[in-house]
């Protein structure tokens, strides 16, 4: 699977990182979306499984496109592993404006990444990545995030490129099936949502992630299915 962001009419560089431009009658981001490629009825069904957690747990929904003007393009190229939970998640996370966990330019505190493991002609995938293209919004870095790679990610064979500073996390980083509740709460406040898995948040809390209060208590609502 891949994506392409389009506007008509309009060049690439004209484009945001957030979908800002789209929202319903009750104050929810739309990404309008038009599928493309060959699918089953089961890869379908996943899809728009995912797209629905999403939407059941931020203020963003993803709708099918009508006659909107910016919308994403989803395209399947019939790759190897690209129908799974973790990845099809990963992938729609990106759509709506998340950046890999391990780009994080804090990420020297947590990781090791050795570079001396990657494989020719990708090093750059592990470039990191300034807090001005993607803030962190004061979310803790974390292991658990569906957007953090696995500890062999690009590596040459029998070689790791990621190891954690916190050796308990090393065989889970790239693992997640689900988002972590830091991965939604990035979201919720990156588009300012007023609700986030289930929960009210208030305004000081959505001021751009400087309430570490709601992002570091312990009373964590469920996320929703």
């Amino acid at each position: 699977l891949y994506f392409s962001r389009t506007r008509r009419n309009a060049p690439l560089s004209d484009f945001h990182r957030t979908w800002d431009n789209y929202t319903d009658s009750d104050g929810n981001f739309i990404i309008p979306y038009v599928v493309e490629g060959n699918y089953t009825d089961d890869e379908l069904d996943l899809l728009f499984e995912q797209m629905n957690k999403i939407g059941n747990n931020t203020c963003v929904k993803f709708r099918e496109l009508e006659d909107e003007e910016d919308f994403v393009e989803i395209l399947n190229e019939q790759g190897k592993g690209c129908f799974t939970s973790r990845s099809l998640m990963h992938f729609l996370l990106s759509i709506v404006g998340l950046s890999k966990e391990h780009l994080r330019e804090d990420r020297d505190m947590y990781i090791r990444v050795h570079t001396e493991n990657i494989l020719a002609g990708y090093q750059h995938i592990f470039s990191t990545i300034t807090p001005d293209n993607a803030p962190t919004y004061n979310v803790p870095y974390d292991y658990l995030s569906i957007m953090h790679y696995g500890k062999d990610a690009y590596a040459k064979p029998g070689t790791v490129t990621i190891e954690t500073v916190d050796p308990k996390y090393q065989e889970q980083i790239g693992m997640q099936d689900e988002p972590s509740e830091n991965d939604y709460k990035k979201v919720c406040l990156m588009y300012n949502c007023e609700a986030c898995m289930g929960r009210e948040m208030t305004a000081a809390q959505r001021e751009e992630g400087r309430s570490m209060e709601y992002l570091n208590t312990t009373d964590i609502p469920r996320m929703l299915e």
